[in-house]
């Protein structure tokens, strides 16, 4: 997947403000696809929103770009210290590859894993979600999420209230998978 490209709206203070209410939508109603519209490309969207300068970010594929890197001010790190975790959906989470879950006095140091998919709404990996915020079980067909990522994240959230949670990015939306959500390929 190519290098995610700047845009200058992503910076703007109502932008912004747009986008973190929706990721506040997704994350408290999880499975429910939350659209950000046309203006920026999703990563760099989330990333505008949630990220500062002390914050600490993984890039495990290099999906942003120098300038943004730049743009954000953000401090790009090993994994085991990331706050936020990007990577490509497509590509398995290698063996023993593991990000922060926190520990049980201080589970919000877990890491939010950030997913670059290719479709959240049409695709071959068909998955069904439920729990806290679901208010019933929800069906999603995704293109450009290895399973893996899904066998993993049981593993990573097994011992909660340790973990990670997933935000997935698409074309031009978001899916929330909190660490509370139960997650099965189907």
């Amino acid at each position: 997947m190519s290098k995610i490209i700047s845009s200058q709206t992503a910076w703007t203070p109502r932008y912004q403000q747009q986008c973190f209410r929706r990721i506040l939508d997704a994350v408290g109603y999880p499975g429910c696809i939350e659209h950000l519209g046309h203006s920026a490309p999703p990563l760099l969207a989330v990333l505008a929103c949630l990220a500062d300068r002390m914050s600490t970010i993984h890039d495990r594929d290099d999906l942003v770009s120098e300038s943004d890197r730049r743009l954000l001010g953000a401090q790009f790190t090993d994994l085991d210290q990331a706050q936020f975790v990007v990577a490509d959906g497509i590509y398995s989470p290698s063996s023993g590859w593991t990000p922060p879950q926190g520990t049980l006095s201080s589970p919000e140091f877990g890491a939010t894993l950030l997913l670059q998919c290719e479709d959240l709404e049409e695709g071959e990996l068909s998955v069904e979600i439920e729990g806290p915020g679901v208010p019933k079980t929800i069906f999603h067909r995704l293109t450009g999420l290895h399973p893996g990522w899904i066998r993993q994240r049981e593993a990573w959230v097994a011992d909660f209230p340790k973990g990670v949670d997933f935000i997935l990015l698409g074309k031009r939306e978001i899916l929330a998978w909190p660490r509370t959500t139960k997650i099965r390929i189907r």
